[in-house]
């Protein structure tokens, strides 16, 4: 396989006037100025990458590394891999790190005031591990004011002896949380994040800082990644190819570095020889203290409805001179959703702080919103300070998608409601996707077949992306294959913990339908009232009417065939939270609860999504009028409700006719003289806006008999 960067010039990164404070070319493992830290099943081998072979995979070549220390091998640089085999041929996840050390007596280097780490980095990624799956998930590591204890990671990041301010670079999206993250030891700071694998390049810092990766666009793979973890005045800057992702005040910054590689997960990756980083020209050096911190950075946040947020940031003059602060000026595509409040010019004296406030108010439509504020000072090292405004719109229409699910090809599953949300079938050609199956709504559209993702590699799923809100209602048509174990119906999860953290509703083994929320079961239903080979409307219902951050709600419900079959309320039932941190829009599963886990075997048809919760007379009238929504389909019959025929079919069968509704069961009662009544049926179910049933138990010779029917 051969595997090529852009061509550029390498840059000498040595510097006459920049002080020093260490540098590592990784020509070779002798003379390598590092400890490693490695976990089982993990390597570390130093190699040309200009030319070299590894297990199978074939001769490779990387293109020289963007910078070159003065002195050093071009080409020369050290290969990371992690979770590549394990001895019961199973995969495990994995840590590498690789602290930076003293040459003389091999301490780990102690890097204490304003310094700035630099390195380039190259991260492998198989094009073909990633279209059969949802992601390898592999990521560089990089900290400062490290102990060294242990060798940290976001597996480890739990672990009370994970140190300093630290963070990571995922090289494709994989978790569909976070590609890019920053931690002050066990506590994360923020996360930047480039959408799932069905939505990369919806960030335009990963579309400004990787715009020629493959297979994936605008992530950190099969290109070099030029690196910088500036300490300035307690503020630490992260910068991916000159493009800042992370800037956050953090005491945690003086001590020991390291930079490494991790994959998190237990699992193998699709093709272990070609998933590999390659790190070279490590450089730190000292540099100025510069006057203007700006500390507190309040999030730009989410907006859920029309009126906005305000953020605030506070600046602090760190010097002995006054700071002035003459303009904030924006910029961007999205300059119109934010609005300085803050008048200028802004002075500061020395040692004080002054507050900076931007308002976020955008307007339609809905998605990820950035622009840069730039603050123009007498700052002597950042007389230029961009801070990057980052919010996300998130104001939810009642329908928020319809997915007919009438596609007969992979790729994008299409949203139908005029909102616009994503969907994707994560197909597999192992598990071929089952486009094209019968409809189960009888219209000229089709249904989609899915198979049961257990494990990795089997299977296979969709994933939609309509707004997260705290109130929702799903709807959907299914025709299950099998009925054991559990099968996924749809779920929403924050990172694949497949424990519902969000919600999902569910299949169980006996038949019942149950409803999860918050990581609690709320709602499971009577056993057996789902067969496989049956064709079924599913509705769940979830009001929640004080929001994210508790776990309160009013009501949750859950329909079958237009019933209402199970219910919790209040105390009984769970509310959820947000996405952490910055509130992205996430994916719902669909048909699985994760990449691989209690996936669902059988077809799905016409799936809706809303923001409100449906009334009851709602999903009757959709189950009776299959593929409408809630609001276009006709309201249940509203004629009177009462007996409309009785008729003797022959001597031994009376036929009795009434008005009823969609998704209803009756009692039906006869009497000889309107005193005394009996029990002819119960549980009658609808047939929809009339009903009928046929009396056999009339006593031989009846000539009179007098019936009355009661919804149940």
């Amino acid at each position: 396989m051969h595997i090529a960067g852009l061509a550029t010039a390498a840059c000498l990164i040595q510097s006459a006037t920049a002080q020093i404070l260490y540098s590592e070319s990784f020509d070779s493992q002798e003379s390598a100025k590092v400890l490693e830290l490695i976990d089982p099943y993990c390597f570390v081998d130093y190699v040309d990458y200009s030319s070299f072979t590894l297990g199978s995979s074939g001769d490779q070549e990387i293109d020289e590394a963007p910078n070159m220390i003065e002195g050093s091998v071009p080409t020369r640089g050290v290969m990371l891999r992690c979770n590549v085999e394990s001895d019961e041929n199973f995969g495990t996840g994995g840590i590498i790190n690789l602290l930076l050390t003293d040459e003389r007596d091999g301490s780990q280097v102690q890097f204490t005031g304003n310094f700035k780490m630099s390195f380039d980095v190259w991260m492998n990624l198989d094009e073909f591990s990633t279209r059969l799956s949802a992601g390898t998930t592999e990521q560089v590591l990089w900290g400062v004011g490290s102990e060294g204890a242990v060798a940290q990671g976001r597996i480890s990041r739990a672990d009370a002896a994970v140190t300093g301010t630290w963070g990571w670079l995922a090289n494709e999206g994989g978790y569909g949380t976070e590609d890019s993250v920053i931690r002050n030891g066990t506590i994360e700071i923020e996360r930047k994040n480039d959408g799932p694998t069905t939505d990369v390049g919806s960030d335009p810092l990963f579309q400004e800082a990787f715009p020629d990766a493959f297979p994936i666009v605008s992530a950190p793979a099969n290109s070099w990644v030029q690196a910088e973890i500036e300490v300035r005045n307690g503020t630490v800057t992260v910068r991916y190819n000159g493009v800042q992702f992370h800037r956050t005040e953090s005491a945690a910054t003086d001590g020991g570095a390291f930079l490494g590689y991790e994959d998190p997960f237990n699992s193998l990756s699709w093709s272990p020889d070609f998933q590999f980083a390659i790190i070279d020209n490590v450089v730190v050096e000292q540099i100025g203290s510069g006057t203007i911190i700006v500390t507190s950075a309040a999030a730009v946040g989410t907006v859920r409805d029309e009126e906005g947020n305000i953020a605030e940031w506070s600046i602090k003059n760190d010097n002995s001179e006054p700071l002035e602060i003459s303009a904030g000026t924006l910029s961007g595509d999205d300059v119109a959703a934010f609005t300085v409040l803050t008048e200028f010019p802004i002075t500061i004296a020395p040692g004080e702080t002054a507050s900076l406030q931007v308002e976020f108010k955008p307007e339609a439509p809905n998605g990820e919103k950035s622009a840069i504020l730039t603050l123009s000072s007498n700052d002597p090292t950042e007389p230029e300070l961009p801070l990057e405004l980052v919010g996300t719109r998130a104001v939810a229409e009642p329908l928020m998608a319809h997915f007919k699910l009438d596609e007969t090809a992979g790729g994008n599953a299409v949203d139908a409601s005029g909102v616009g949300s994503l969907g994707n079938y994560n197909t597999n050609p192992d598990y071929p996707m089952g486009f094209g199956h019968p409809s189960l709504i009888g219209d000229a559209g089709t249904s989609v077949g899915f198979t049961a993702a257990n494990v990795p590699g089997e299977g296979n799923f969709a994933q939609l992306q309509p707004l997260h809100t705290p109130t929702i209602s799903v709807s959907m048509w299914i025709k299950p294959e099998e009925i054991f174990g559990e099968h996924t119906l749809f779920n929403r999860d924050p990172l694949f913990s497949g424990t519902d953290q969000i919600y999902g509703a569910i299949i169980g083994g006996d038949g019942s339908l149950i409803f999860n929320a918050g990581g609690t079961l709320v709602i499971q239903t009577d056993p057996d009232l789902i067969q496989a080979g049956e064709i079924y409307h599913i509705v769940v219902t979830h009001l929640d009417e004080d929001g994210f951050g508790n776990d309160t709600a009013k009501r949750s419900r859950v329909y079958i065939n237009g019933e209402l079959i199970g219910e919790a309320i209040d105390v009984e039932t769970v509310g959820f939270n947000d996405y952490d941190a910055n509130a992205r829009v996430l994916t719902m599963f669909l048909a699985s609860k994760t990449a691989a886990g209690f996936g669902y075997t059988g077809d799905i048809d016409d799936v809706q999504i809303y923001s409100i919760e449906l009334s009851e007379e709602q999903v009757a009238a959709m189950f009776a009028t299959p593929g409408a929504t809630a609001f276009d389909a006709p309201p249940p019959s509203q004629e009177e409700f009462a007996i409309t025929s009785v008729n003797a079919v022959d001597v031994a069968n009376i036929a009795v006719t009434w008005n009823s509704q969609p998704g209803k069961t009756y009692l039906l009662e006869s009497s000889a003289d309107l005193q005394e009544w009996g029990e002819v049926s119960d549980g009658v179910a609808s047939g929809g806006e009339s009903t009928s049933f046929v009396d056999t138990d009339a006593p031989a010779g009846t000539t009179v008999r007098y019936y009355r029917v009661t919804e149940e």
